[in-house]
């Protein structure tokens, strides 16, 4: 029995020596493969390369390190990094930046309302405006270097520095000092002579400014004056200054002088009018440079009338057959034409004319001649009587856009341009047609119905003047034909196949 249990000891002390033997070899195999695995890494990898030079070499090896045995090693054959953008990609992909811009008034030292800012690099422009009255006007910009302009109506444009724009910063301005506009134009009117507030003289131009006085109304002699963006947008006329929303308007005192003050440099344009807004002169363009006074003297001739006898393609003249249907319209029932023409919603031909200087159109009219339908019945037109704008929306979040060849950082100077009038005409009962209020300057008058034109010189004159009008075909009369090349010959037969 005590055998057995000195056999079993020793088993078991066989047993406990066999297994401390084993876990001693594995810590040992497993430490000699780690090391290895460590030298192998080590030798393959490169030399660590830093933009920061030796000393952050150093410093990585020693995180390295730290870290154990573990190591980064750039495989073999990887692809070369590509090679960097174009300038101009960086420069749209980036983030943007700001520019914030306000202006103040050089004198007043108060807000300017409404004001532009353009921005322009050598490849990028924006524009854009403020949209309520003295606030600043913040741009998105690609970065780059910018030359900045910054404008308002009634100052002087200021042209900035170039400011640097980084991604994703503000660059915030000081205020801008916008100086008002200070030239003059100093106007006398001469000529005929005119009865008592008959005659305005009107100035367009984008340099105009409202004075501390403008009001609301044009007779509110006791209100206070309105504020700066009211006065911007009077659609009636200062009675100090003429100011108004599209113009400036001054009425002619009988001596004929008038003054046009607190203008911006630019192009303006100064016309005669009555009180229908009929031009009465040869318009004038100004150019005005920072703080000029420019005189300058109106002539009026008094408004005549002008008839004019219109003869067909084949050289016969209208005047009589008009004159017949005139007649003819007198002996029918009105009642019965009108309501035959609201049935059938017939149209008559109409006459377009236009009247010109030398140099631009100073007035239009309609008129409808006489018209019988196909049946006999008398047809009244009615005439269309003559009447009468940079923020940029973002795109991905910016304001700036490509430049084209054409841009500059100041915006080209459109022209000022004046309306024109509207002179009554009709068909007299001698069939001739009669234009009142016409000036009496030398003009051209060209008239146009479908495919038939016709052009008269009209003299300078005073006196009342009569004259013919050839009309010619010019191949495009546009008639109820089912022939294309069948066009008519004549006005008469353009007008018999139009009323068919």
């Amino acid at each position: 029995m005590r055998s057995k249990r000195v056999l079993v000891l020793g088993a078991v002390v066989v047993i406990a020596g066999i297994g401390a033997w084993l876990r001693s070899g594995s810590r040992t195999d497993n430490a000699s493969i780690a090391g290895a695995a460590q030298v192998a890494a080590e030798e393959s990898s490169p030399p660590h390369e830093s933009l920061d030079g030796p000393e952050s070499d150093a410093g990585a090896l020693d995180s390295t390190a730290s870290r154990g045995p573990v190591a980064e090693a750039r495989v073999p054959g990887a692809e070369a990094p590509r090679d960097p953008e174009p300038v101009a990609d960086r420069t749209v992909r980036g983030s943007p930046g700001r520019l914030r811009v306000r202006a103040i008034d050089a004198e007043t030292r108060s807000p300017v309302p409404r004001i532009r800012v353009r921005a322009m690099s050598e490849t990028r422009l924006a524009d854009r405006s403020s949209v309520r009255d003295g606030e600043a006007v913040e741009l998105s910009l690609s970065p780059d270097t910018y030359a900045v302009l910054v404008m308002a109506k009634g100052y002087e444009a200021s042209e900035l520095p170039a400011q640097s724009i980084e991604a994703g910063k503000t660059t915030i301005l000081d205020a801008v000092e916008l100086h008002p506009g200070s030239a003059r134009i100093l106007g006398t009117v001469t000529g005929d002579s005119w009865t008592p507030d008959t005659l305005w003289v009107e100035l367009v131009g984008e340099g105009r400014c409202p004075c501390p006085a403008c009001v609301e109304g044009p007779s509110s002699e006791n209100r206070k004056p309105a504020q700066h963006g009211q006065r911007w947008s009077k659609e009636d006329f200062c009675s100090r200054c003429g100011f108004g929303k599209s113009s400036s308007r001054l009425p002619v005192p009988p001596d004929g002088r008038f003054l046009f003050d607190r203008l911006t440099s630019g192009s303006y344009a100064v016309r005669l009018m009555d009180v229908e807004e009929r031009t009465l002169c040869d318009p004038k363009s100004v150019d005005l440079d920072i703080g000029k006074s420019l005189p300058i003297e109106i002539r009026f001739g008094a408004p005549r009338r002008v008839r004019v006898e219109i003869v067909d393609t084949d050289g016969a003249s209208l005047a009589p057959e008009w004159a017949a249907r005139l007649r003819k319209q007198a002996a029918d029932d009105e009642t019965e034409a009108l309501r035959e023409v609201v049935e059938r919603a017939v149209q008559p031909p109409e006459f377009d004319c236009q009247f010109r200087t030398e140099h631009l159109r100073v007035g239009s009219s309609t008129f409808t001649p006489p018209t019988l339908d196909a049946t006999g019945i008398f047809i009244s037109g009615v005439g269309a009587f003559g009447a009468r704008k940079l923020g940029t929306a973002s795109r991905g979040g910016r304001d700036d856009r490509p430049r084209e060849k054409k841009d500059a950082l100041r915006p080209e100077i459109t022209p000022a341009k004046v309306s024109t009038g509207y002179y009554p005409s009709a068909v007299d009962p001698d069939g001739t047609v009669r234009f009142e209020s016409v000036p009496s300057l030398e003009l051209s008058l060209r008239m146009t119905c479908g495919g038939f034109t016709a052009t008269v010189e009209i003299p300078s004159s005073r006196d009342e003047v009569r004259l013919q009008a050839l009309l010619r075909a010019s191949g495009e009369q546009g008639t109820s034909t089912a022939e294309p090349s069948a066009d008519p010959r004549t006005y008469r037969e353009y007008e018999a196949g139009r009323m068919h």
